[in-house]
C-alpha cells in the first residue's frame, strides 16, 4: 500500500505549517465526530467554510465563496446540502430584491453553538495538558502571528 509523501515519520518536517495542520486535523476530527454524536451527522468538515464565514443576518453565496477561497460552484454545493439538512435557508437580501442571502436556521445556529462548545472543551483539554500559563502564551503567540499576516 502506498502512502502519501508526508505520512511517514521520517518525512514529517517539524515546520510550523505541518504542526499547525496536524493540530487542526486532530481538532476537526474531534469536532465533527462529537457533532455527529450530538445529532448533527450531516454537518461535515467541508461545511466549516460556511460556518466560519456566514453572518448572523445572512450572507450571499458569492461572498461566502470569496471569504472561504473556494469556487462559487463549490459553495453552492455546500449550501445545497446544508439547506436540504435544514441547517441553512435562503431569504431575500434587503439591499437587493433580486439577490438572496444564505442564513443559518434555528438548527444551524444550534449546530454552530455546538461546534463552539466542543472547540472550547478541546481548548480546555489542551490547557490542562500544557498548563494554563503555557497554553495562554501559545495562544498569544499564535494571535501575534495571525495579526502579522494581515499587515503586508
Amino acid at each position: 500500500m502506498s502512502r502519501p509523501i508526508w505520512s511517514g515519520e521520517e518525512n514529517r518536517a517539524e515546520s510550523l505549517a505541518t504542526l499547525a495542520l496536524q493540530i487542526y486535523d486532530s481538532i476537526a476530527k474531534k469536532i465533527y465526530s462529537d457533532l455527529a454524536d450530538a445529532g448533527f451527522p450531516e454537518v461535515r468538515r467541508a461545511h466549516s467554510a460556511v460556518f466560519r464565514n456566514i453572518e448572523e443576518g445572512g450572507t450571499r453565496a458569492t461572498t461566502l465563496a470569496e471569504r472561504a477561497g473556494i469556487a462559487k460552484q463549490s459553495m453552492a454545493y455546500l449550501l445545497e446540502g446544508l439547506e436540504e439538512a435544514g441547517i441553512v435557508e435562503y431569504v431575500p437580501d434587503p439591499s437587493d430584491g433580486r439577490a438572496r442571502l444564505a442564513r443559518l436556521t434555528k438548527r444551524g445556529v444550534e449546530a454552530r453553538k455546538k461546534v463552539v462548545w466542543i472547540s472550547r472543551q478541546i481548548e480546555g483539554e489542551y490547557s490542562q495538558k500544557l498548563g494554563e500559563k503555557r497554553f495562554a502564551e501559545i495562544m498569544v503567540g499564535l494571535r501575534e502571528l495571525v495579526d502579522a499576516q494581515e499587515d503586508p
